[in-house]
């Protein structure tokens, strides 16, 4: 033990210890590792409960888990203790992404199995809105030092918002437009008829020629 302790650089106890814990189980650490402290609060019972509330409503905040904790589970709690329990758990808050809940995962269903039937990516142009003003280019995080704000003058007013209107295709841009303003729906369903339906008109009486 003292060749191996010296080999390791470790102590001699915790090599007796190690060699002990492998004689007694089979393995170098302990299957029944010793807890120190007061009983937790929170039993199996209530972990799973926040893991259930917090994959239902990610966007729950400390104290409306400890409400939650109280008046379903009965289980009186500090928000310091909902918060360690959170990182034990392995939950972290972050940048929150958002599905519609008017989604209907069976009718998305049939519009993939019925777009299964195009094979050739030359049928297909993408459209998208993107718009930029004067907040775009704000960025949400900072460096300063412990204990002070990060602080950056900058404007509070949007200015002037402009869209762009782009449809693309596998062989690149096939049309744009950019303006003042929001996209709505009149905007969109013209350069729609003014840029996409009159090529498709071309492009079909080119094939017939």
């Amino acid at each position: 033990m003292r060749e191996v302790a010296r080999l390791l650089n470790v102590s001699l106890g915790l090599v007796h210890n190690v060699v002990s814990c492998y004689q007694r189980s089979g393995q170098v650490t302990s299957p029944r590792p010793q807890l120190y402290g007061r009983h937790r609060v929170l039993n199996d019972g209530d972990l799973s409960f926040i893991h259930e509330v917090t994959s239902a409503w990610p966007s729950i905040y400390l104290d409306e888990l400890q409400y939650k904790l109280a008046t379903v589970r009965r289980v009186q709690v500090s928000l310091a203790t909902v918060s360690r329990t959170l990182a034990r758990m392995g939950l972290t808050r972050k940048a929150l992404s958002r599905e519609a809940n008017e989604r209907n995962e069976d009718v998305r269903l049939l519009w993939e199995l019925d777009m299964a039937q195009y094979v050739d990516p030359e049928v297909f142009v993408f459209l998208d809105e993107s718009a930029v003003d004067n907040h775009t280019v704000r960025r949400a995080g900072g460096w300063s030092a412990a204990g002070t704000p990060a602080v950056e003058r900058s404007t509070f007013l949007r200015g002037v918002r402009h869209s762009i209107l782009p449809a693309l295709t596998s062989h690149g841009m096939l049309a744009l437009e950019i303006f003042e303003g929001s996209v709505n729906k009149e905007r969109f369903i013209r350069f729609l008829r003014e840029n996409i339906v009159c090529l498709s008109f071309v492009w079909a009486g080119h094939d017939a020629n």
